[in-house]
């Protein structure tokens, strides 16, 4: 008799069905898409996506880096907490500083390093196109809590990628504006 055979209709109502929680993360991913596709500035789509990815990941500090066309380099866009506006400028500073922004930006997923200075694990991952950068992502998530961070990757880069494409086409929109 196979293990399973020997489970009646209760044991089955009690285990959780592995895809449930599947299902409500792509229900999430939908709802999400729909509001990204009802923004109408760059700025509310940057805070759309720090709500939903508070939702997915419990990082403790998060902020948006954004490439500013005209003077050729990342400024800080959305940060949360507001008042971790200032730690967090100090830690991507030193991260610009010893190379690891630019080495993340050309990587093709997101990855995880640990702050010299301060030993905080950072999510970095690239808001870039093939024609483009248009900034970076960092999130600061405690020690304890990177393995839920290993389970939601996947996740975060298809989130990042849309984010990306939808950040392009409003610079494109922009580009087209001023030439008409």
């Amino acid at each position: 008799m196979f293990p399973s055979a020997a489970l009646n209709d209760t044991d089955l109502r009690r285990r959780p069905n592995p895809y449930e929680k599947l299902i409500e993360k792509l229900a999430a991913l939908e709802v999400f898409q729909r509001q990204l596709r009802e923004c109408d500035t760059q700025e509310r789509v940057i805070e759309i996506t720090a709500d939903h990815v508070r939702r997915l990941v419990p990082f403790y500090q998060l902020g948006f880096w954004m490439v500013d066309p005209e003077r050729l380099e990342f400024v800080p866009g959305h940060c949360y907490p507001a008042a971790a506006a200032r730690p967090l400028q100090e830690v991507v500073a030193d991260e610009i500083g010893d190379g690891t922004f630019a080495w993340a930006l050309q990587q093709t997923r997101a990855v995880l390093v640990n702050h010299q200075r301060t030993g905080q694990t950072l999510f970095l991952n690239g808001l870039s196109t093939r024609s483009r950068t248009l900034g970076m992502f960092v999130g600061i998530i405690h020690p304890d809590e990177v393995r839920q961070l290993e389970h939601a990757r996947e996740l975060l880069s298809l989130i990042f990628l849309g984010v990306t494409y939808t950040l392009e086409n409003f610079q494109l929109l922009a580009e087209l504006k001023k030439q008409a």
